[in-house]
C-alpha cells in the first residue's frame, strides 16, 4: 500500500476557484449563443438531459458510497426510482410540461398556484415548504464541500490563508454570486437560463468523469480486475452484506423507492430543469432513456467503491465511508485521482446548491415578496408617479432583480445556518431524505391537479398545511441541534417515533402523505369550485383536448390600452410591449379581452400567475357591470356545469337536459359581454367627438355640425339602449306570470301596421326587399299596442339588421291559427345556430346567437324583451324551422272571441 499522498492546499484552491471560474465563463459564453451549431447543441436534448442529472448532488456522489457501505443496495433505490418515473410515467411527465408551456409556468409553487385559481395563497404556502425542505438540502451540500475539502487537506485549514477559515461560508459566498450573476440577469422567469443550463450540463460530466475515473481505479488497480474483487466478495460476509438487502428493511426500502421517484418530480429544481428549462416536449423521449442510462453509469461503480473502502481503508471504515471516493486514491498515493474526485465532489454540490437558490429566489419574489408589496401599494400597476419622465418604462424591473438578488443571498444564508446547527455526525443520507419528505407534500396537490378536477384551492391549502406541519414537527425538529430547551424538544419526538416500532423515515412519510392526501380530497369534497378555479381545472386536466370556450370569458373588464400598456412596459420593457400590442389595437370585446389575457400571461412568466392575476385586475376602472354581479352570475353558472356534470352519468334523457344548461350558460355570457360592448360604443363616440369640439377651435362648420350630429345620433343609440335594458329590468322585477297590465281591445294588424310604417325607412335605408301580407279577418286581441308594437321593431328591426348582404328580403305575415293571433317575420340571413333552436323554443331562452362570418352581432335584447312583453298576454315567442335559409320567429297572443270584442 502506498504513502498517503496529499494534495497541496493551494493547489487544491486554485484547482477548485480554477473550475468556478471555467463554469462562469462557459455560462457567460452559453448565454450569449444565439445561432450556429453551439446553440443547437446547448438546445439540444443531451444538454436537456445532463441538466436534469441535477438531480445527482453531493449526495448521490459521496453518500450512496456511504449509504452502500452501510446498508447495502438500499442506496440504489435513490436511482431507480427516478428511473421508473422517466421510463415508466413519462405520460405525466409530457403533461406536466405540456400545461407548463402553456400557463407560462415559472416554478412548481406557480404550477400549484395557476392550477387552483391561481391563488396567492397557496404559492405563498408552496414556496414556504420549499424553503424549509430546500434548507438542509442546500446545508447537506455546503457540509459535503467543507468536508471534503477537510479531508483532501488534513493537515492544512483555511485559516492559514488569512481571514476566511469557514470553507462552507467562502463556498456559500461564491455559489450566491455565480447565481446572482447568471440566474438573475433577466427578469422574464419563463426564459430558458442557457447559460445555467450549460453550466450545469458540463458539471453532469465532470461528475460522472470522476466517479467513473475512481472506479475504474479501485477495481483494476486496487483488485486487479472485477474477478478478483467477485471472487473476495464472495469469500467475506462483510463484502457480501453490500452487496444484498439484508441491512435495509422491505419498508424502508420502498419508502426510499418511492422518495426518489417524487424527488424527481416535486424538487423544485427538478421541476424547474424538467419542465420550465424545457424547450421542445420531444425532449422528453430522449430523456426518457437517456437519463435512466446516465443514473446506471454513475451508480455502477458505488458498491465497487463501497467493497474497496471496507477491505483497504487504513482506518475505521464506519466513520468516513461518506467519502471513500476520496480516500481511497488518497491513501494510494493518486493525489491527481484524489484531486479530480474532489473536483466531482464539487460539481455535484454547486449546481445543486445554483439551481435551488434561483429556483427559490423566483418563488419567495414572485410569491411572498411580490403580493406583499401589491397589497401594500407598494408597487403600481401604471400610471406615472409625480417626477417620472415619460420613459421610465423599467422602473419596476431593476427593484424586482433586486428582490430576486437579496432573496438568493437570502436562501444561501438559511443554508448555512442550517449547515452551522445541524449535528456534525449527520450522514449524508440523512440530511437528503428530510428534503425528500419535505417536497413529496406537493405530490398530492400535484396530481389531483391534473388529473381531478374536483380538486380545490381549500383542499389544497389544507392537504399542504398539514403534511407539511407533520413532516417539520417530526422530521425536522430532531435534525437541528442548538442545545437548550430544544435538545428535550428533539428528544421528546425522538421517543414519539420509536414508539411506532418502525423505521421513522417510514413513519413520517406514510403519516404526512396520508394525512396530506386526506386533507386535500375532504376539502376539496366539502369546498365549492370558483369560475376561475372551473376553468384552470378543465385547462390543466383536459390539456391534450379541445380548448375549453369559456376561457376567452376570464376577462370582461373594460380596460384602458394606454394603462395596459405602462403596465406592461414597467415589468416586460419596451421591447416586449411592443411586441405584444403591435401596431393595431383591437376595438371589439373579444380582441381587448384576448389583449388582457397576453398581457397577464406574459406578467405571469415574470412574477407569477397570482401576483400577475392581481396586477391586471386593478387596471383600469371595472367592469360596466358591478364586479359582484359578474361574479354572481359566472358562480351560477359554474354550479349549473357542476350540475350537468353529474347528469352525464346518469340517463340519455338527463344528458340532454345538461347539454341545454350548457347552451343557456354559453348564451347567458355572451349576452352580458355584447350588453357592455354595445353600451362602450356609443359612449366612445360620443367622448372622441365631443373632445374634438372641446379642444380644437379651427374646426370649419360644416364639420362641427357634422360632429354634432353623430354625437345626437350616438345619444339617442346609447338611449335607446339604456331604455330596453331598464325595460327588461322592469319586466324581469314584475315577475313572469301571464298578466294583462292593459285591459285594450285592439285590431290584431294595427300594432304591426304601425310598426311597418316607422322600420320602412330603416329597410330603404338597408336596401332591404320588405314584403307585408297580412290578415284581413279582422282579428281581435287584448293587451298595450305600444308593447305589441314593440315586439314587431324587436322582430323586424332585428331581420332588417341581418338580412343577406347580396340580395336582403324580409317579409312579414300575420294570420290566425287555433285561436291566436300569429305575427311571422323572417329574413333570408345566416340565421341561428341549430344547437340552441330547442333552448330558444322555450321559457329559458336568454338571448338569440346572431352569427354571421363568424362575428358576434346582435346583443339579444329586442327579443329578450319581446318574450317577455309577450308573456304578459298570455302570447309566446317561437324560432320556426321552416327548412329555408335565415330565421322565422313567430308571435303569437290569443284571439278575443267575437261575443267578447
Amino acid at each position: 500500500m502506498r504513502t498517503t499522498a496529499v494534495p497541496n492546499a493551494s493547489l487544491v484552491i486554485f484547482v477548485s476557484l480554477f473550475y468556478l471560474a471555467a463554469l462562469f465563463l462557459i455560462a457567460h459564453l452559453a448565454d450569449g449563443v444565439k445561432k450556429g451549431f453551439f446553440a443547437r447543441l446547448l438546445n439540444s436534448p443531451v444538454t436537456y438531459t445532463l441538466s436534469i442529472a441535477v438531480y445527482c448532488t453531493s449526495w448521490t456522489f459521496y453518500g450512496a458510497v456511504g449509504t452502500a457501505a452501510g446498508s447495502g443496495l438500499a442506496f440504489s433505490a435513490i436511482y431507480l426510482g427516478p428511473t421508473l418515473v422517466f421510463i415508466g410515467w413519462w405520460f405525466l411527465l409530457r403533461k406536466m410540461v405540456t400545461v407548463s408551456r402553456q400557463q407560462r409556468i415559472t416554478s412548481i409553487a406557480d404550477f400549484l398556484s395557476s392550477r387552483y385559481g391561481k391563488s396567492a395563497g397557496i404559492a405563498a404556502l408552496a414556496t414556504i415548504v420549499a424553503i424549509f425542505s430546500l434548507t438542509p438540502y442546500i446545508a447537506l451540500q455546503l457540509r459535503a464541500i467543507a468536508v471534503s475539502f477537510s479531508v483532501i487537506t488534513p493537515d492544512v485549514g483555511l485559516a492559514d490563508f488569512g481571514p476566511f477559515s469557514d470553507t462552507g461560508l467562502i463556498v456559500a459566498a461564491i455559489l450566491a454570486a455565480f447565481t446572482i450573476l447568471f440566474g438573475t440577469r433577466h427578469l422574464t422567469a419563463d426564459e430558458r437560463h442557457q447559460g445555467i443550463v450549460a453550466a450545469i450540463a458540463v458539471e453532469s460530466l465532470v461528475k460522472l468523469v470522476a466517479m467513473g475515473a475512481v472506479g475504474i481505479f479501485v477495481v483494476f488497480a486496487l483488485w486487479g480486475g472485477p474477478g478478483a474483487m467477485f471472487s473476495a466478495i464472495a469469500e467475506n460476509p462483510e463484502m457480501q452484506r453490500i452487496t444484498s438487502f439484508e441491512a435495509v428493511g422491505a419498508d424502508r426500502w420502498i419508502t426510499l423507492l418511492f422518495l426518489s421517484g417524487v424527488a424527481v418530480l416535486c424538487l423544485p429544481r427538478q421541476f424547474q430543469v424538467t419542465v420550465v428549462e424545457n424547450q421542445q416536449t420531444s425532449h422528453l423521449r430522449t430523456a426518457s432513456w437517456l437519463f435512466p442510462l446516465y443514473l446506471l453509469l454513475i451508480s455502477l461503480f458505488v458498491v465497487p467503491i463501497a467493497v474497496s473502502g471496507l477491505a483497504f481503508h487504513s482506518s475505521d471504515a464506519a466513520g468516513d465511508a461518506d467519502f471513500f471516493v476520496l480516500t481511497l486514491p488518497l491513501q494510494e498515493g493518486q493525489g491527481a485521482l484524489a484531486l479530480l474526485a474532489f473536483v466531482g465532489g464539487l460539481s455535484s454540490a454547486t449546481s445543486m446548491v445554483i439551481v435551488s437558490t434561483l429556483v427559490l429566489a423566483i418563488m419567495i419574489s414572485n410569491h411572498l415578496v411580490m403580493p406583499l408589496l401589491l397589497r401594500l401599494n407598494l408597487l403600481r400597476s401604471g400610471g406615472q408617479a409625480p417626477g417620472e419622465t415619460a420613459g421610465a418604462d423599467n422602473n419596476l424591473r431593476g427593484p424586482l432583480l433586486l428582490i430576486r438578488r437579496l432573496s438568493v443571498i437570502a436562501t444561501i444564508t438559511l443554508g448555512y445556518i442550517y449547515y452551522t446547527f445541524s449535528p456534525d455526525n449527520g450522514r449524508l443520507a440523512s440530511i437528503g431524505l428530510i428534503a425528500f419528505v419535505g417536497v413529496a407534500q406537493f405530490l398530492p396537490a400535484l396530481l389531483g391537479g391534473l388529473f381531478w378536477k374536483g380538486g380545490t384551492r381549500f383542499g389544497a391549502q389544507l392537504g399542504l398545511s398539514l403534511g407539511f406541519l407533520v413532516w417539520l414537527f417530526l422530521l425536522v425538529v430532531p435534525s437541528i441541534d442548538i442545545g437548550g430547551p430544544w435538545a428535550s424538544v428533539s428528544r421528546a419526538v425522538q421517543a414519539l417515533l420509536d414508539a411506532f416500532d418502525r423505521d421513522p423515515l417510514t413513519v413520517v412519510t406514510v403519516l404526512s402523505l396520508m394525512l396530506n392526501t386526506l386533507a386535500f380530497i375532504a376539502g376539496s369534497i366539502v369546498s365549492r369550485l370558483g369560475p376561475l378555479d372551473q376553468l384552470q381545472a378543465a385547462a390543466f386536466v383536459d390539456v391534450f383536448r379541445k380548448p375549453n370556450p369559456q376561457s376567452a370569458l376570464t376577462w370582461r373588464r373594460s380596460v384602458p390600452i394606454e394603462e395596459l400598456r405602462d403596465l406592461s412596459q414597467r415589468f416586460l420593457g419596451r421591447t416586449q410591449t411592443n411586441r405584444i400590442f403591435g401596431s393595431a389595437l383591437p376595438h371589439d370585446e373579444r380582441g381587448l379581452s384576448d389583449l388582457v389575457s397576453q398581457v397577464e400571461a406574459e406578467l405571469a412568466s415574470t412574477i407569477g400567475s397570482a401576483s400577475a392575476r392581481l396586477l391586471v385586475s386593478r387596471t383600469g376602472q371595472g367592469d360596466n357591470l358591478s364586479a359582484a354581479d359578474v361574479y354572481r352570475i359566472l358562480d351560477e353558472a359554474s354550479q349549473i356545469r357542476e350540475y350537468s356534470r353529474e347528469l352525464e352519468t346518469r340517463t340519455t334523457e338527463l344528458r340532454a337536459a345538461n347539454a341545454k344548461l350548457q347552451a343557456l350558460d354559453t348564451m347567458k355570457d355572451l349576452f352580458l359581454s355584447q350588453v357592455s360592448h354595445e353600451l362602450r360604443t356609443p359612449m366612445t363616440s360620443v367622448r372622441s367627438f365631443s373632445e374634438i369640439l372641446a379642444n380644437e377651435t379651427d374646426i370649419p362648420d360644416d364639420q362641427r355640425r357634422r360632429f354634432a350630429g353623430i354625437i345626437s345620433q350616438e345619444t339617442d343609440r346609447l338611449t335607446q339602449l339604456l331604455d330596453n335594458i331598464l325595460h327588461l329590468n322592469r319586466l324581469e322585477s314584475e315577475g313572469t306570470e301571464p298578466s294583462v297590465d292593459v285591459e285594450e281591445l285592439i285590431t290584431g294588424n294595427a300594432p304591426v301596421e304601425r310598426a311597418v310604417t316607422l322600420l320602412k325607412p330603416l329597410a330603404d335605408q338597408h336596401g332591404v326587399a320588405l314584403h307585408v301580407d297580412l290578415d284581413d279577418s279582422g282579428a281581435t286581441i287584448k293587451g298595450d299596442f305600444n308593447s305589441l308594437e314593440q315586439v314587431v321593431i324587436n322582430v323586424l328591426s332585428n331581420a332588417i339588421k341581418f338580412a343577406d348582404e347580396d340580395d336582403p328580403r324580409c317579409e312579414v305575415r300575420t294570420y290566425t291559427e287555433d285561436g291566436r293571433y300569429v305575427m311571422e317575420i323572417s329574413d333570408n340571413g345566416p340565421g341561428l345556430s341549430q344547437d340552441i333552436f330547442a333552448t330558444l323554443s322555450t321559457q329559458d331562452m336568454q338571448a338569440v346567437d346572431h352569427t354571421s362570418r363568424g362575428r358576434w352581432l346582435g346583443n339579444g335584447l329586442g327579443l329578450t324583451i319581446a318574450r317577455r312583453i309577450l308573456n304578459k298576454h298570455n302570447g309566446s315567442l317561437i324560432i320556426a324551422n321552416t327548412g329555408k335559409p335565415g330565421a322565422c320567429i313567430r308571435a303569437a297572443v290569443p284571439i278575443v272571441p267575437p261575443e267578447n270584442a
